[in-house]
């Protein structure tokens, strides 16, 4: 029986140092995942080590869609969740905008007060650096840098990146025959001193607010091994990432819209691991029985993606869970952290060996309505992949060595897939692995899609970055085709009123009286 892994939350690349007990419990590393690190930079193999979850059997009951959701009670030491002070105006500011339906993929826990909404329009407390996100279905792209490591450092690495002071042009390379100079433009791009706030505001929270209108989202993080993804979308010890940014922002919205809608937030929490589909909000053993017993009426035991005209990409028989405060995202992605697959490489100890999606729906209705006119249904997908790796630079062997190739596999039609619908190709090859058709509304579909590229600027990365700040100028490229998700009728009604004001305003500017408009 496969065992899982304990995944600690720990930065690739993260800025700043951060004490043990400071961090929540689930995200330090167990005594045995120490130990099999040690094991595994010595050479061994690097059995997966098992590692027993923290939450209680009852937690794995909860919330499933089969079952009446039960609430999750904070502890009383609420040190390890994450607060939201509306005083702390410095930290972040964030407002919610309209309607419905929200879903977020995501992964991680941090202790730090996150986004903070404005029960305003939308608009204010955004961030004057914050790009913009039109209805055009460009695909936007940010690009992180990460510090450079002590292992770097120590070694004499430079640094062979340069951001430019209107932080969308990087360069790379001196000039020289083994470093080539490049340039690129994106929409954003973080140098080393930008923090998680600074990432949040200026990126993902414009996507965020669009979800919250309505439209389907998707934030992924790309790079190789060790660049910083995860970092970047869990965060780690006090600096939240943007999984819990997301998370309490939607929450707030919600909570700020329930004395007039109804609404409703729900969240599932999945991996790909070889290219299988592992639900991390199920135990393990509970798996295997549940794959047994399919296996006697499908032949396997691997949960199925499916697509369905009115819902689109979704995962058959996942677990989702109904949540109300942000609190209870510690439960869940503790859970999902102790069962999400890791293992230590030379680049890397705790690389993730598998994709991770953590996706989070909301659906909205007035209170008012009867016949669901106005309901709104959104999701968003938070996505950390597992980095590109090359074995001369891991090191990997054996059952590692396997996991990367998959993982580079999986990428590599990743890169076919935005390849395609950049050349415009009348095939998209979606179905070549898994983690492109869960991703296919993301990619060229329905949805509002940001990519950060996570990168080194140690001169030994040079040829990984190179590949990766290439493979997000293609990306920049893609234009997906978002609609808000509302009643065909509703959504009619809102065209034709979004018609009748720009008619008024087109009499107005040529000055025709008012009693002249109704020429019935």
């Amino acid at each position: 029986m496969k065992k899982s892994i304990s995944t600690p939350v720990v930065p690739r690349g993260g800025s700043k140092h951060v004490a043990a007990d400071e961090v929540p419990k689930f995200a330090r590393p167990s005594a045995k995942h120490r130990a099999a690190s040690a094991k595994s930079r010595k050479g061994s193999k690097g059995k997966r080590n098992g590692s027993v979850s923290s939450s209680s059997n009852s937690s794995n009951k909860k919330k499933n869609k089969k079952h009446k959701p039960a609430a999750v009670v904070p502890s009383k030491d609420d040190s390890n969740t994450l607060k939201v002070d509306k005083d702390d105006s410095d930290e972040t500011k964030s407002n919610a905008s309209a309607p419905p339906t929200t879903t977020v993929t995501a992964v991680a826990s941090t202790r730090t007060p996150v986004a903070v909404i404005d029960e305003g329009d939308g608009k204010e407390g955004a961030s004057p650096d914050a790009i913009h996100v039109g209805e055009d279905g460009r695909i936007r792209v940010a690009i992180r840098v990460r510090p450079m490591l002590k292992r770097e450092l120590e070694s004499k690495q430079q640094s062979c990146v340069q951001v430019e002071a209107d932080a969308t042009q990087i360069a790379i390379g001196d000039g020289s025959p083994a470093m080539k100079e490049m340039k690129f433009t994106y929409d954003r791009v973080f140098d080393e001193k930008q923090d998680q706030v600074a990432v949040y505001r200026a990126v993902a929270q414009p996507i965020v607010r669009k979800i919250l209108k309505g439209f389907n989202g998707c934030i992924f993080c790309y790079g190789q091994t060790g660049s910083g993804k995860t970092y970047t979308m869990n965060g780690y010890g006090k600096e939240a990432g943007l999984v819990y940014r997301v998370a309490t922002e939607v929450q707030n919205h919600a909570k700020a819209l329930r004395k007039t809608h109804n609404v409703s937030v729900e969240v599932s929490y999945l991996e790909i691991y070889q290219e299988r589909v592992v639900d991390l909000l199920v135990e393990r053993n509970k798996l295997e029985r549940q794959a047994t017993a399919t296996n006697m009426a499908r032949g396997d035991g691997q949960i199925r993606i499916r697509q369905d005209p009115k819902r689109g990409i979704f995962v058959q028989n996942l677990t989702t869970r109904e949540v109300t405060e942000v609190a209870e995202y510690d439960q869940l992605l503790a859970e999902g952290a102790d069962r999400r697959t890791v293992a230590a490489t030379k680049m890397n100890d705790l690389s993730s060996r598998s994709h991770s999606v953590l996706t989070i729906h909301v659906t909205q209705q007035e209170l008012a309505d009867k016949q669901g006119l106005t309901t709104l249904s959104s999701s968003i997908h938070l996505v950390d992949l597992a980095g590109s790796e090359r074995q001369s630079s891991t090191g990997a062997t054996g059952k590692r060595l396997k996991e990367g190739a998959l993982i580079n596999q999986s990428l590599s039609a990743l890169g076919n897939v935005i390849k395609s619908l950049v050349d415009g190709r009348k095939h998209i090859p979606y179905r070549d692995s898994k983690l492109t058709r869960l991703l296919q509304d993301s990619l060229g579909g329905n949805s509002m899609t940001l990519l950060i590229a996570n990168i080194s600027p140690a001169t030994e990365s040079y040829n990984e970055t190179v590949s990766t700040l290439r493979f997000a100028d293609k990306a920049k490229h893609i234009k997906n085709k978002p609609v808000m998700n509302m009643d065909p009728r509703a959504l009619r009604i809102k065209e034709l009123e979004a018609e009748v004001a720009r008619l008024r305003a087109v009499l107005e500017r040529h000055g025709v009286p008012r009693e002249e408009w109704d020429v019935g």
